[in-house]
């Protein structure tokens, strides 16, 4: 699904509306005044109340999503004018699950309000208010894009020529009598740091705004909202001639308060006590993770170079060369114009495969790794102790060499794991905590101890996976009494695969084949006979 067709489904809804309110424009509970103004009133109203409702579906992925902007507003608001404003961003963060359900709820009765036509003045307001919000998250994620992730350095030399180019380049400038004449700090509030827009520089990949259901590019999303505030300045500036009104200020009312009753309630429940009751992302169950990883890693790797791009440290310019004819453009941009041949960048055609967080499946723990070893002996009679065995196909031929000694060597040493979990062609139990600091002991204690105690009875894997440190890790283990095995990874991935902390995943084969929130993972001996078939 695209943004075109959900507008279009939107627009199709309101032209429904439209034409029932329009059709019972003489009943007493309807107030009809202007077709054209109803039918927007309608559309954006759907819209908001799909794009609140995808979202409510799964609270807790806007909650991660408000705590990256939240993260990102502190460290940019802490290098500006605007720095007194920075404390306010953790504050923030530490209500995160408030103020996200809070701007679900209030979006989604948003919408309502502007379909039933109450409270026209604050809705009007809140309206053009909550989409300057957004435009704000919008703007910020795509236009970071222009904003280096390093600061800039302005150069100059003997001659007067003035370069600008970023810190940790200018090495072999200073050798050749260029010096540093001035130091830019990268922000998307100092236009002077601004570059040409590219994908890896934005602080936000994405915003969010349809939750996992439809991800936009953020160019796309910006756009939208800039087209969004247009209806908000007409609401301001002729809602109250010209919107529609539907059943008597009670039944409103009602409406109003029984929908944001019920929003609050469901949001909660959906965040604190049950995973979400749809899941649009990579790590759904039934997902074959680990073909679809390496489908994905593939289509990567075949990606092939199409051209190159080249920078001007002068000019900030950047020009684009085609692959088959570098070797003759690149001499139309010499370095005394500019031209630095340190930012030459490769142009790739994209994947076959669009890359998900399925690609970034990674898992470190300790790891058993064993090594065998030869002696070999050459026939001019050099003698090559303990060589890796698993290396002899490097030596190409062989003949004549004798393989004497043969011993194995084990040890236990920090690696990834993920290949392992994914091979395993047995069921085995996943723990995933993204903050261990966050995790609720009792849910260890009175729940994934005793399904352990299941699982390594019948010879299953079992182990957690954190986003925490270490040594917080042997506390926890301690606190706790586990006697499993924990390994690691990047919370962000651990808050992809499920919204519970600490959540249950059971795999089979590289196959997630079900998941539970803590709150409601049932015994071992239930899960066995209803999943473990």
């Amino acid at each position: 699904m695209t943004l075109t067709t959900v507008c279009l489904m939107m627009a199709a809804i309101a032209a429904v509306l439209t034409a029932i309110i329009y059709f019972l424009r003489d009943n007493e509970e309807v107030d009809f005044r202007n077709l054209g103004y109803s039918f927007l009133q309608n559309f954006v109203g759907a819209f908001f109340i799909f794009s609140g409702g995808v979202k409510a579906i799964d609270p807790l992925g806007t909650v991660y999503k408000l705590e990256q902007y939240f993260s990102e507003f502190e460290s940019t608001f802490s290098e500006t004018w605007f720095s007194w404003m920075s404390g306010l961003f953790p504050f923030l963060a530490d209500f995160g699950l408030a103020v996200s359900i809070f701007v679900i709820v209030f979006e989604i009765v948003l919408g309502i309000l502007l379909i039933i036509g109450h409270a026209k003045k604050f809705t009007n307001w809140s309206f053009l208010l909550i989409i300057l919000f957004f435009t704000f998250l919008t703007g910020y994620t795509y236009l970071t894009g222009h904003v280096p992730t390093s600061d800039a350095v302005v150069i100059t030399n003997t001659e007067g020529e003035t370069a600008k180019i970023f810190e940790g380049e200018e090495g072999d400038k200073l050798q050749n009598g260029w010096v540093v004449q001035d130091t830019i700090n990268s922000n998307i509030f100092n236009l002077s740091s601004w570059g040409a827009w590219e994908e890896t520089n934005m602080k936000v990949t994405d915003c969010g705004c349809f939750g996992d259901f439809l991800k936009l590019e953020p160019f796309t999303s910006f756009k939208k909202d800039l087209f969004l505030l247009i209806p908000g300045i007409l609401f301001l500036m002729f809602g109250g001639m010209n919107s529609h009104t539907l059943f008597f200020d009670r039944a409103r009312q009602i409406i109003t308060i029984g929908t944001t009753v019920f929003l609050l309630g469901y949001c909660y429940y959906y965040s604190v006590q049950q995973l979400p009751a749809f899941d649009f992302r990579p790590f759904a169950e039934g997902v074959d993770v680990r073909t679809n990883k390496k489908a994905e890693m593939d289509a990567e790797g075949a990606v092939e170079v199409t051209g190159f791009t080249i920078r001007n440290t002068k000019t900030g310019q950047v020009a684009e060369m085609g692959m088959a004819s570098y070797a003759t453009d690149i001499k139309n941009y010499p370095e005394s114009e500019g031209w630095d041949k340190s930012t030459i960048d490769q142009i790739k055609d994209e994947p076959t495969v669009k890359r998900t967080k399925l690609s970034d499946f990674s898992i470190q723990g300790r790891k058993t790794i064993v090594t065998n070893y030869v002696t070999i002996t050459m026939p001019d009679g050099t003698i090559i102790e303990d060589y890796d065995a698993s290396m002899v196909s490097e030596l190409g031929d062989t003949t004549g060499f004798t393989f004497t000694n043969p011993k194995t060597e084990s040890s236990v040493d920090q690696a990834y794991v993920d290949g392992d979990i994914l091979a395993n062609p047995n069921y085995s139990f996943m723990i995933v905590c993204n903050k261990l600091e966050k995790a609720s002991k009792t849910g260890f204690t009175e729940k994934i101890n005793g399904l352990h105690s299941g699982a390594e009875g019948d010879g299953l894997q079992f182990y957690v996976v954190s986003g925490s440190a270490d040594d917080y890790v042997a506390a926890f283990k301690k606190e706790i009494n586990a006697n499993y095995v924990f390994h690691s990874a990047d919370d962000i991935l651990l808050k992809t695969i499920i919204r519970s902390n600490p959540g249950v995943v059971l795999w089979k084969d590289g196959v997630i084949v079900k998941k539970w929130h803590y709150k409601h993972v049932p015994s071992y001996e239930t899960i066995k006979a209803e999943y473990m078939k």
